[in-house]
Formats: structure tokens, sequence, C-alpha cells
């Protein structure tokens, strides 16, 4: 007797939510117990509810790349003058100015001037103190 009254409350929850708009359906279809995230109705006719803000996914090595490329083109280029230093596996321009020491972005064309005093022209990147170089030589 109870499975015929659980399947005939099955069928009557089944009916009513096919036959109701869809706003209305997940709040019968959930039971007494448990409660459905409601989205607010538009505060104007034809407009749709805010989204919340989608959580930034983690960059591979290649978005990362294009969006450091991105924000360097965003940034002006300048003269830098200071000596290029190997700190142990890194090297690192230190600026004779302002006596900063910065991450270089791309060490290929750094590196034979390691130990040297030289002139780049780069673009730096604040959020993480490095210069990406467009041309590097030696001081004179």
């Amino acid at each position: 007797m109870k499975r015929f009254r659980l399947l005939g409350l099955g069928m009557a929850l089944g009916m009513l939510a096919w036959l109701m708009p869809m706003g209305a359906a997940p709040a019968l279809a959930a039971g007494p117990g448990l409660q459905v995230p409601r989205q607010q109705a538009p505060s104007t006719p034809g407009t749709l509810p805010q989204q919340q803000p989608q959580p930034q996914q983690p960059m591979g090595p290649e978005e990362q790349q294009q969006a450091q490329q991105q924000q360097q083109q965003q940034q002006p280029k300048q003269v830098f003058t200071g000596k290029i230093e190997q700190q142990g596996k890194h090297l690192m321009f230190v600026d004779k100015s302002s006596n900063t020491t910065y991450k270089i972005s791309n060490k290929r064309k750094a590196k034979k001037y390691a130990g040297e005093d030289v002139r780049i022209v780069g673009t730096l990147n604040p959020s993480n103190n490095s210069i990406h170089i467009s041309k590097i030589q030696r001081a004179s």
C-alpha cells in the first residue's frame, strides 16, 4: 500500500513539475527538507539578473607569457644603465642610478653581458619587478 502512495505522489510531483514554469519546478522537486537556491527576478523587464564574476582559472605557461607580453606592450620602453650580474642561477640587472635590482625576463639577450656594464632599452614590468630587454649593448 505504501508503494502505491509513494508512486502516486511521485507521479503527481512529476506532472506538476512538467506543467509549472521552469522557475517554480526546482523548488517543488527538491522536497520539504531541501533548499534550492533561487535566482533573483530581473529588476526591469527584458533584463537578465547580474551574473557573479567567475574566478580566474590558473594560467598555463603559454597564457602567462601572452599576458606578460600584453602588459609589456602597454608599458613604454625605457633606457636603463647598469650592470648584469649572475646571482646563483639567475641573471639580474642592477640599475646604477637607483641601485635597484631587476629580474631579466629574456635572459638569452643578456647572458653574454654577465658581469659587464650595459645600456638596456626595454620595458619594466612592475608586477614582478622585471625588465624585458628590447636592445642591449655595452655601456661606453
